[in-house]
């Protein structure tokens, strides 16, 4: 492929586009097209989430030029529930409303992005495009996804950073979307060999605090299987239990989908037993590409939790696999960013796009964006010793 000339609008780059309802139709494509750095987004993650009905109407968008796949994109629909943030009195209401009426008070968002929440866009690029190239064919996702939608849907492009933005993203502003701040990610770069390794740059106070955490789940017994279907019922039972005490979450991971994944050659699940009943108390779905792991799906015992650290032992536990694999940088996912700076995570910020076909939702979303997507604090800690 020639590159295009620098100063060319998109309307030079012909290309060709097809949609799919299921991601089986162009597997060879697909993959071929996202690297495995990218478990999120290969074709066996994307089939256990199709699978399990987290998401509603799929559309696997698959953009080439000249013959040759030079880009894929995914988009769904989720319900969003209107409700989330009203006090507990309208909530009851909204609840005895809809043992009559199931679909009170819940919204379409037609997304484009990852189907979880880890900081990654639902855009992945053919690596020889170049920079103007990328703009042409983001542009034509963009007005595919906006004509493909319905008056009564709110389309959300996520997730994007800061490279992404100035080199491509910000083109969604000249098809009227606003930005919006998600709320950052967090990355570990693992420049330690060992776990022992990792430990002993940090500072005493922060290695301390990880080994109070290992100390107290001395009675959990941890164990990785990379074949878990069997494991689905308690971990998404125990994720659940999680979930149900966020503020806010656009997905929502159910047994199904934990039992699908397990399938996918990059999927593991971390699980914390305790050790004289045998019990279940914690899960983490991890991903593994060639260089990286993302720390997914977590779910724990809440009754048991403080007792043993769950939560914040079976990260660790997570991360020491990490450098057992050889990954080069960890990605920990949003939220808990207070326990993650003490790991020595960073966070890295992130921005979205939003439109609404008709104006009066669309200028009521725009002035609404600071109080429907609220800043999170995310610090930051000096971990480790210098040199």
């Amino acid at each position: 492929m020639k590159p295009s000339d620098e100063s060319g609008s998109s309307q030079k780059m012909a290309l060709d586009f097809v949609r799919h309802s299921s991601i089986d139709a162009i597997v060879d494509e697909w993959d071929r097209i996202v690297s495995r750095d990218m478990p999120h987004f290969r074709s066996g993650f994307l089939r256990a989430v199709e699978r399990s009905g987290m998401m509603l109407d799929p559309a696997y968008m698959l953009v080439s030029h000249d013959g040759r796949p030079v880009a894929v994109a995914l988009a769904y629909t989720v319900l969003l529930d209107t409700t989330m943030s009203a006090s507990e009195k309208k909530r009851k209401f909204v609840a005895r409303i809809r043992k009559r009426f199931k679909g009170f008070g819940w919204r379409p968002m037609r997304i484009c992005g990852s189907p979880v929440s880890n900081g990654e866009s639902g855009i992945s690029f053919d690596s020889q495009l170049s920079a103007v190239e990328r703009r042409a064919v983001f542009n034509r996702i963009v007005q595919e996804v906006l004509d493909a939608s319905t008056l009564k849907e709110t389309i959300y492009f996520k997730e994007f950073t800061d490279e992404a933005v100035a080199e491509f993203a910000s083109e969604s502003e000249e098809h009227g979307f606003f930005a919006i701040d998600p709320g950052p990610g967090t990355a570990l770069d693992l420049k330690w060999s060992s776990w022992d390794d990792y430990l002993s740059a940090m500072k005493k106070r922060y290695r301390r605090r990880v080994r109070a955490d290992l100390k107290a789940a001395e009675d959990l017994e941890f164990e990785l299987f990379d074949s878990f279907a069997e494991l689905a019922p308690t971990a998404a039972a125990l994720y659940a239990d999680v979930v149900s005490r966020a503020e806010y979450n656009m997905e929502q991971a159910n047994e199904k989908f934990f039992a699908e994944v397990s399938d996918f050659d990059q999927a593991f699940l971390l699980v914390a037993r305790h050790r004289s009943s045998g019990n279940m108390l914690g899960a983490n779905l991890l991903l593994f590409g060639d260089n990286c792991m993302h720390n997914l799906y977590i779910g724990f015992d809440y009754t048991s939790n403080e007792q043993f650290h769950t939560y914040f032992s079976i990260v660790e536990h997570s991360l020491r696999l990490a450098m057992e694999k050889n990954c080069r940088i960890c990605y920990l996912g949003p939220a808990s960013y207070e326990f993650k700076a003490r790991l020595g995570a960073v966070p890295f910020p992130l921005t979205a796009y939003m439109k609404h076909r008709l104006w009066p939702i669309h200028a009521l979303l725009r002035s609404s964006k600071d109080k429907l997507f609220e800043k999170s604090h995310a610090p930051t800690h000096d971990v480790f010793q210098s040199g």
